[in-house]
């Protein structure tokens, strides 16, 4: 992104003054133009700040070097980071700094409306839906891929331009407080919540936990701010200020009320078809979406309401939906050796693992269904009874399944579903070690639709990794030993 006319925050002297630090090493161009903050020495843009973070198993100063090779225009780090061949601002920790630079420049933000998004589920689809409804009448960002912790959100805010008509900023959370910093930086005009569930709940503490810090975002909205939550969701209101407040959901007296979704793929202009759905808005507005799932319908819903707070009309919102591009794992569906895959591995909980499996459940086929699920993380004591609760819904489904279970905590679905009428067959793998993953690749077979949902630290996208490896060499014979 370059600057015509550069603000002065984006000079060496405007980066200094805002992260609080000192100016050592090389003298600075006075004419020089920093053109955006990056953490990354792989993806630094030529122009931009190097930010050196330190982490548990990194330590950004050791990339420095590389990134003014790439064309890094200043350094911001500790003090032992030292001189360098470019301008180096020390700040005692570059953290803070990066809350400090995002914070200044959210001050110079005056003509951008800022909406930012939390919940427990749909956060990354609801932002690049909300994005979708605004890019084809207004000038604005969404936050990349799911840039929404301590460092991600405030990256986010300095990615926006100063020209911007809106920003689309995603927040979420993985302990208590978190939600009001990353808001305090932030500092949205619209609030959008998505879903309450038990995400995170072990470090929430449970269910109302979650409630609390979700709500933290509404609680955090200016006198004049807009909320658009769930339906039946007023609990997040407690304390806030916002006075507009905007519901959406499936129940009849929402705001926006998004009607049961139909399976109807989009149709490309090459006649290719895209998995998709459809449903009626407030009963009388047809909208499609490049999505699957009754979930998705309703994170459209929220993402109209936002569209039309930021003066897009609601034709315009609708129209822009049906082209909205999501980041991958998340109800991403296509055809790999043969198998239909879903590919809801991104993350899971209970709320988004029923989900899943009620799309999977609802998308014509003719081979078999199969469910290739993980074990659902950071539950605490919830653990137990929330995968003994999935296990009940397959054995409730009316159409059959097979079940194929990952890891310790997932047993416990298959051996509440073992048995019913639907169920097919079952496996329960303990591990999620390589071997185990080669083995459920063994199970499936051409014609298979296999939905994958699990945590993320479960890696179940190597079930879709392996049978992409699979029709490139179809001689590979699955090797269920992982030797």
């Amino acid at each position: 992104m370059t600057r015509r006319r550069p603000h002065p925050f984006w000079t060496v002297e405007g980066c200094r003054a805002a992260a609080g630090g000192r100016l050592i090493g090389a003298a600075p161009d006075p004419g020089a133009t920093i053109e955006g903050v990056s953490i990354d020495s792989r993806t630094i843009k030529p122009g931009e700040a190097f930010l050196a973070i330190r982490g548990d198993r990194f330590d950004g100063a050791e990339y420095a070097d590389a990134a003014i090779e790439a064309g890094a225009r200043l350094i911001i780090g500790e003090e032992s980071i030292g001189e360098r061949a470019v301008p180096v601002i020390a700040v005692e920790d570059p953290i803070s700094a990066l809350a400090r630079l995002a914070a200044t420049w959210r001050d110079c933000l005056s003509g951008t409306r800022i909406v930012a998004v939390t919940g427990t589920n749909g956060k990354t689809t609801t932002a690049n839906l909300i994005h979708a409804a605004c890019r084809h009448s207004l000038i604005g960002s969404v936050s990349e891929r799911s840039f929404n912790n301590h460092l991600g959100a405030p990256l986010t805010v300095l990615r926006a331009h100063e020209t911007d008509d809106y920003l689309v900023c995603e927040i979420g959370t993985s302990g208590p407080g978190e939600i009001a910093r990353l808001a305090g930086i932030v500092r949205p005009d619209i609030g959008v919540v998505t879903s309450i569930g038990l995400g995170h709940a072990q470090g929430l503490g449970g269910l109302e936990g979650v409630r609390v810090e979700k709500g933290a975002l509404i609680r955090g909205l200016p006198p004049d701010g807009v909320a658009i939550i769930p339906a039946g969701e007023q609990g997040l209101l407690t304390h806030a200020e916002a006075q507009n407040i905007i519901t959406f959901g499936s129940e009849i007296d929402a705001d926006l009320v998004a009607g049961p979704a139909r399976y109807e793929p989009l149709r490309r202009e090459d006649g290719s078809e895209i998995p998709g759905i459809a449903f009626t808005l407030n009963g009388d507005k047809e909208v499609r979406l490049p999505l699957l799932g009754d979930h998705n319908a309703r994170n459209a819903a929220a993402a109209i309401a936002a569209a039309e707070q930021l003066g897009v009309r609601q034709s315009a919102a609708i129209e822009g939906l049906a082209s909205a591009v999501i980041p991958g794992m998340r109800l991403e569906l296509r055809t790999i050796a043969g198998v239909r895959v879903l590919n809801d591995a991104y993350n899971a909980n209970p709320d988004s693992m029923r989900a899943a499996i009620e799309t999977a459940a609802s998308i014509p086929r003719q081979g078999r269904l199969v469910l290739v699920l993980g074990d659902m993380l950071e539950l605490g004591e919830l653990s137990g009874p929330s995968h003994r609760g999935i296990g009940r819904l397959i054995a409730r489904l009316e159409s059959p399944v097979t079940i194929i279970t990952i890891g310790p905590a997932a047993a416990a679905i298959a051996d509440e579903a073992r048995g019913a009428p639907m169920v097919e067959s079952v496996t329960a793998l303990p591990t999620t070690d390589d071997a185990a993953i080669a083995r459920a690749v063994s199970m499936l077979v051409p014609g298979d639709t296999a939905l994958l949902k699990a945590s993320r630290g479960i890696g179940l996208e190597r079930v879709a990794d392996r049978l992409i490896a699979q029709e490139l060499d179809p001689t590979a014979t699955p090797n269920p030993s992982g030797a």
